[in-house]
Formats: structure tokens, sequence, C-alpha cells
């Protein structure tokens, strides 16, 4: 028997949740699971105070995805059960100096505290395998302490392709904390100043962007909100942009290369790995590098078609069986 313990709430429609259901059917492929899942909290801290007393003898092998977990990891690798865990990490230095850079708080004492810090990573060093989702995410786990890694990318679910609009728009769909970049897409979008173009802006927390336009936004820009249909929302895309200045991965990337848009992604977010031959990586924080690569893709019409046609190519290798796959592989040679 196996054990499956996470914050998130497994099938949501976050990145987290996409990413809990499809590990769970994974773990589900090979033995029968016993599901943790408290509701998080201000305090990571607090996740295991809910967990009740658990009979280690019944398993083999214990998974994890995010959440903080120190006491259960310590108690399991006790009793011999065999650990993994998801962690998509984020460089803290980097999403410190975005936040402050923003005049936002950076409140999260287990960040901030050298000691809450080490205990909030000691459930990694814990697992024997930690699985990151990209090459970013990785070195960030080893830059602080954290080597038992195994890269795992997060998969995706297809996306139809159609026809691209006519007029030049470029879009992005996520969160809108201050590392997720958005500053850098803003200021490269003024630095262009279209007036035949559009920058498409789409999440729940878009609303919320309005101070930012107006301190960094010059040109046409379209707050959506949260959308309905992600595919839809792809679909009216002419190119994708992932700005973060820190991320583990960006599903997003994926699902808009599966609707054949072509991508331009920063090297600080860990899609950057799957962006090959069919869009450009620019340096992270760097808006006027952004602003080149866009105006190269709204010049070059064929490019924009090719980069499309292989990003919808390339993404058929990132579809979740295809991933679960992966997970399989890993957990039967531990077991």
């Amino acid at each position: 028997m196996f054990l499956f313990v996470t914050n998130d709430k497994i099938g949501s429609e976050t990145g987290g949740g996409q990413v809990t259901a499809h590990e769970f059917e994974a773990l589900n492929q090979l033995d029968q699971v016993d599901v943790i899942n408290p509701e998080p909290t201000n305090n990571p801290f607090d996740s295991e105070k809910a967990i009740q007393e658990i009979d280690f003898s019944k398993y083999k092998l214990a998974h994890f995805y995010a959440g903080t977990f120190p006491e259960l990891t310590t108690k399991l690798k006790a009793n011999g059960v065999k650990i993994t865990y998801t962690v998509a990490a984020h460089d803290v230095d980097i999403s410190r100096e975005e936040f402050l850079g923003l005049g936002s708080a950076f409140d999260f004492p287990h960040l901030n505290d050298p000691n809450l810090f080490q205990k909030y990573i000691s459930c990694y060093k814990n697992a024997d395998f930690v699985i990151c989702p990209s090459s970013v995410a990785e070195k960030t786990n080893n830059k602080y302490g954290i080597n038992n890694t195994k890269i795992i990318p997060h998969g995706h679910v297809p996306v139809r392709n159609k026809k691209h609009p006519k007029r030049f728009t470029v879009g992005y769909l996520g969160q809108c904390g201050p590392d997720k970049g958005l500053r850098y897409l803003l200021e490269a979008w003024s630095i262009l100043n279209y007036k035949d173009a559009i920058l498409n802006l789409a999440g729940s927390q878009t609303p919320g962007l309005l101070p930012l336009i107006r301190h960094f936004g010059k040109g046409n820009i379209n707050i959506q909100g949260w959308v309905k249909s992600t595919e839809d929302f792809y679909n009216s895309c002419s190119v994708y942009v992932q700005p973060s200045a820190t991320e583990g991965f960006g599903i997003e990337v994926l699902e808009a290369m599966s609707s054949g848009r072509p991508v331009v992604v920063s090297n600080g977010a860990g899609a950057s790995d799957c962006v090959e031959d069919c869009g450009f990586v620019f340096e992270k924080k760097n808006a006027r590098q952004l602003a080149q690569m866009i105006d190269k893709l709204k010049n070059n019409p064929n490019l924009c078609e090719d980069f499309g046609r292989k990003a919808e190519l390339k993404a058929k290798n990132y579809t979740w069986d295809k991933i679960k796959e992966q997970y399989i592989q890993l957990w039967r040679s531990m077991i």
C-alpha cells in the first residue's frame, strides 16, 4: 500500500490541482493508495496538526506534493518507508527581491527566518528523491542543499489548435504575484507601444494589476480576469509569454504550445526547458530583450507560424500519459 500526501485540492483547476490529480492516478496504477489531504493554513507547519496516528507498517512508499511535513517524513523514514516529494521550487532570494521591489511585504516567516527555513526544507531532505519539474527547479533545490533530485516535468491536457487571430495578440494566463514577472511584460509592452496589437492578461487575479499597469503599462492592454475556457484564450493569442522571475515550471506554456502558439519564456521559468526551436527564451527581468523577441515574432509571420507548428509537435512529448509513466518507472525502481 502507498500513501499520498498533499495540501493542494486534488483535481482542482490550479496547476497544483492538475499535478496532484495525475500523480495520484499514476500511484494508483501500482497499488492501493491512502490519501492525507489537510487544509492549507497561513502557517505551513500547521498542516501536520490535523494528521491522525498512522500505522506506518502498512506502507511501502509515500509520495508528497508541496506542503510542509517535516515530522511526518521523519517518522516515515524511521519506519523504512520510501519517500518521494514533488517540489517545484521558487528561488526565495529572487521572490523576496521582486516583492520588495514592488513595495509588497514578503511576509513569509518560514522563508525569512533561517531556522524556520531549515525546518521547512527538512522534509525535502528526508525524501529518497525530490522530484523537480525542471532544471530550474533542480538548480534552486540544489542551492538549498537538496541534492537528492530527479527531474520529471509536469504534463498538460492537449488544447485544440484553431486559426491564429488576424490582429497580433500577446497573451498571459495565470497568477499575478510579484515574482511572476508581469512588471517586465508590461515594461516590454510599453517599449513596443503598438497601435495595432493587444496584450491580453487573463486569470482571476488580473483585475488587481491595474496599479501596476498605471505605473509600467503603455499600449493596448486588455484585462480579462477569470476565463471560462482556457482553450479559447490560447486560441485568441498569436504568441504566449511566460515572464516569471522565478517559477518551478508553468504548465500554461505547454498548453499554449499545444494550441500551436509560439512561446516566449524567461529563463527563470522551468518550462523554458521545453522551448526548443518553437519560441524564444529571454533573460529573466530583461524587459528590453523580451520586447525584441515579441517584435521579431510580430514582424515575421512566417517565423511565428513555423514556431507554432513546432510547438504543437513538441507539446505531444509532454502529455500526462507520458509524464505519468516516468513517475511509475521511478516508483517501481524504488520498491
